[in-house]
């Protein structure tokens, strides 16, 4: 049996007590004490021990605390946070497009938006977040600060600091759209205190340089630009510094950051940042200058093999290594296979008229089971082994769309959009610019930019990205947590029959963005300890 790279991370990782959350939080659970009990510095003097040490980030990434262990069984088991399932299914249940089934409240308090700062879904997202950010710190302070065997190069230190760097953006910029407020609002954008300080010094533990936890409780906030501007240092460092994807390694590239990966999550950021023609100038690195050489899959599913030319990068897991069967992406969200099928596709999202019934998507990527419409992207309810999709080649091509519409270039726009669309949509009367269907111009090709976006990235979290970026957008933004559907005021009878268009939906109310429930509270636990950071505004 293979086991793969991250795997090993389970058996020995770094042997130091890693802070779990910005204010410093220590559980037993950061213990990451391994069974050989290496030295901080022995675990830095060869090759094998660093590959362990970088690969332990990465499980960081995977599979976090919740509530208090990471053993693999049990109530108190790993939940995936923070991005090996917790980040699909708790950016689709902030949105409106996915749903819960009836008598389901696994993800009541983020579906419904009634958490609290002692509520555990975002409680763990924040303390994973920053669990990654500092095991990331500390691998990066070891690689400086011990000398390695000299069978490890120069070259390869710069790789496995640039995949740390990587993954220290990607949480960075989760807990900016999750517990800040959006860069488009200039309100807030450059206050000295809207963000969180950008760690990069390890804390807690006996490496050269490395603060004590008490120190780095004591950290101020910064400024959601400053994060922002730091988020881009690091991808900048690691797109120099990463290899490119060949033929012969794509497979592993997949579930490793490569420079194609840096180049993407670049894209996501600037257009977050309303950097048009930066997205456009980096989208560009991948779609006209082919780095990567990725493309789209012939068919909508092929994206979610472990082998394909469009996952730009995604979080491994594996029959070894997964979230377990509460929070398994094939448990969740798809019924099938006695998945528990908590989640499913909202009815209004099935009955958007964007979504043509002859999209090849309504078949080929969900599954209708017992009356609901679940999300079929991930398949096995046995191993749990579906990877967990962070950025895929059809949303650099929707970035770069949306960046070419805003700067003026409709056609090119309209071509990139239509890449994506008529992978699915492949019936000419249906086809923007095919036999009756008209192409949309203006304010419209945004709008189906947008709905485009909805449909494609469908279960994959990325739901509430695009509403928080665009709350503040009085012409395409929600102005708010969108109003959604109330499933608690459905039988399962009704839920059933809410999926045709006849049946009037019970709705709640949209949340406004001037509203503190926007974003999610700081931790209560956080505040406990003395946390420089203090609790966000209307908290």
């Amino acid at each position: 049996m293979t086991i793969s790279f991250k795997t090993w991370a389970r058996v020995a990782v770094l042997s130091t007590t890693l802070s779990l959350s910005a204010g410093g939080c220590v559980s037993d659970v950061t213990d990451l004490q391994p069974r050989t009990d290496l030295s901080e510095k022995s675990a830095f003097q060869t090759p094998e021990r660093i590959a362990l040490a970088v690969a332990g980030v990465y499980d960081a990434a995977q599979t976090g605390v919740y509530n208090g262990t990471l053993t693999s069984g049990g109530t108190n088991a790993a939940r995936g946070y923070p991005f090996g399932a917790a980040h699909v299914q708790q950016g689709d249940m902030r949105g409106e497009d996915m749903t819960m089934t009836v008598g389901a409240a696994f993800f009541g308090f983020t579906y419904q938006s009634t958490y609290t700062p002692n509520t555990f879904n975002n409680i763990y997202m924040w303390h994973n977040l920053w669990r990654v950010i500092n095991q990331a710190n500390v691998v990066m302070a070891g690689l400086k600060t011990y000398k390695p065997d000299v069978a490890l190069t120069q070259a390869q230190i710069d790789i496995y600091e640039s995949e740390c760097r990587v993954l220290r953006a990607l949480a960075y910029h989760h807990l900016l759209i999750h517990f800040a407020r959006p860069y488009a609002d200039a309100t807030f954008r450059d206050d000295a205190k809207s963000g969180f300080p950008y760690k990069t010094k390890a804390a807690g533990v006996s490496i050269e340089g490395a603060i004590t936890i008490e120190q780095s409780a004591a950290l101020p906030r910064e400024s959601v630009a400053s994060c922002y501007n730091k988020i881009l240092e690091d991808l900048d460092f690691a797109e120099q510094k990463l290899p490119d994807v060949t033929a012969a390694n794509r497979t592993n590239s997949i579930v490793r950051v490569t420079k194609g990966a840096a180049i993407a999550l670049k894209t996501r950021v600037f257009l977050h940042m309303g950097k048009y023609s930066d997205v456009k100038q980096n989208a560009d690195k991948l779609i006209v200058a082919r780095t990567g050489n990725y493309s789209l899959t012939a068919a909508p599913m092929a994206a979610f093999s472990k082998n394909n030319t469009e996952a730009i990068f995604s979080i491994e897991n594996n029959a070894q290594d997964n979230p377990g069967v509460n929070a398994g992406l094939a448990t969740m969200l798809n019924g099938a296979n006695n998945g528990r099928g908590l989640v499913c596709i909202s009815p209004t999202m099935w009955r958007q008229p964007f979504w043509l019934a002859s999209d090849a998507r309504r078949a080929a990527t969900t599954i209708a089971l017992g009356g609901y419409r679940y999300v079929g992207k991930y398949t096995d309810a046995a191993a749990l082994s579906d990877n967990a999709p962070i950025i895929r080649y059809a949303e650099v091509l929707l970035n770069a769309a949306e960046a070419d519409l805003r700067l003026g270039n409709a056609a090119s726009s309209l071509a990139l959009l239509n890449q994506v669309r008529n992978r699915s949509v492949t019936s000419p009367t249906g086809q923007f610019g095919g036999s009756g269907t008209p192409a949309p111009t203006g304010d419209d090709l945004m709008r189906a930019i947008l709905n485009e976006r909805r449909v494609e990235f469908l279960g994959e979290g990325l739901r509430w990205l695009d509403i928080h970026r665009l709350a503040t957008d009085a012409k395409f933004g929600t102005g708010g947590i969108p109003s959604k559907l109330d499933y608690l005021s459905l039988s399962t009878t009704n839920m059933t029959e809410s999926y045709n268009n006849t049946t009037t939906l019970p709705m709640l109310a949209l949340i406004p963005y001037s509203a503190p429930t926007f974003i999610w509270p700081v931790p209560a636990d956080e505040l406990a300890v003395g946390s420089a950071i203090g609790q966000n505004a209307g908290w």
